[in-house]
């Protein structure tokens, strides 16, 4: 379908007047008559209904205006954005994350986008959780990537990795010595979990999916001045965490579960009042480096698609 002839069919269905709409679209009627009955040639579909007094769009003609209005929108939002990265000589993208995400291999991701884009700037911070949706909405950060969930009608939100779990473990306690670890092993079991109001999705699932096959284990939850590394290591209990989490210590063993599916996702946030072109081609970058398809993301808990 040429974009040219779809582009006059919006136009004249917007007017439902071909004088108006040759007007707007800087020609003269004949040409934009033969350019719509090239299109309805075409698709083999009548898109109009013309008469001496009025011009009716048929109901091919409605579907193809809803329709074709989304793709000629998304054609212009697009060359706009390829003409402001065009412009970008340097830009700056602040990053934002907190803990667990330095462990993951999303540190090796950015460091890909700054060889991409040489001539941009990237700054990484580090946030407690208490301060992550204010740092995104006051400006200090351009993009937040954390393993929390954030529901947030003001915030973009993709998710852009997801990792298989498993229990990082005490090396001198027994569950250390199996290759994989069920349910049924985990009774009574001593937990460490991070704050209820860190949100994450993964040990909310963790948790439900223990009661819901009747495991009772004895939880704690961190303080914000302890490591959760540290307390494995001292026999605190155990950590539900991915294997990319974990530190390469001797003293604790990370060990699949065989019962659980549940991933730990990480999700990357921005405003929506940011309308930086750069920070948006970092959020498709990540995306793409994370394997996750637009799909992917977690609506439930993000109300804004990325566009």
């Amino acid at each position: 379908m040429d974009m040219r002839a779809l582009n006059a069919f919006i136009i004249t269905a917007e007017e439902l007047n071909f004088r108006r709409a040759a007007e707007r679209l800087n020609m003269t009627q004949p040409p934009l008559s033969r350019l719509i009955n090239q299109l309805e040639y075409e698709l083999g579909s009548t898109l109009f209904n013309r008469t001496t007094r009025k011009v009716e769009l048929t109901g091919a003609g409605i579907h193809l205006f809803n329709e074709g209005k989304k793709i000629i929108d998304s054609m212009r939002d697009l060359e706009l954005e390829v003409k402001q990265l065009s412009k970008i000589k340097k830009g700056e993208v602040t990053i934002g994350l907190n803990g667990p995400v330095f462990h993951s291999d999303m540190p090796h991701v950015i460091s890909s986008f700054k060889e991409q884009f040489k001539d941009s700037s990237i700054a990484l911070k580090e946030l407690p959780v208490s301060k992550q949706v204010s740092s995104l909405k006051s400006g200090d950060v351009d993009v937040l990537i954390t393993i929390s969930r954030l529901n947030d009608s003001s915030l973009v939100c993709r998710e852009v990795q997801s990792q298989e779990l498993g229990l990082w473990v005490n090396r001198h306690h027994p569950l250390s010595k199996k290759k994989k670890i069920r349910f049924s092993d985990l009774n009574n079991e001593p937990f460490i979990f991070h704050p209820k109001s860190e949100n994450l999705g993964f040990q909310k699932d963790f948790q439900e999916f223990l009661r819901g096959h009747r495991v009772i284990i004895r939880p704690y939850y961190k303080k914000a001045n302890e490591s959760c590394a540290n307390l494995v290591v001292v026999g605190k209990g155990h950590l539900l965490t991915s294997k990319r989490m974990v530190d390469s210590r001797n003293d604790a063993v990370f060990v699949p579960l065989e019962d659980f599916s549940a991933k730990m996702k990480i999700y990357a946030y921005w405003s929506t009042k940011n309308n930086s072109a750069l920070v948006k081609t970092f959020m498709h970058f990540i995306q793409d480096a994370g394997h996750i398809p637009p799909s992917g993301l977690d609506s439930h808990f993000c109300s804004h698609p990325l566009k």
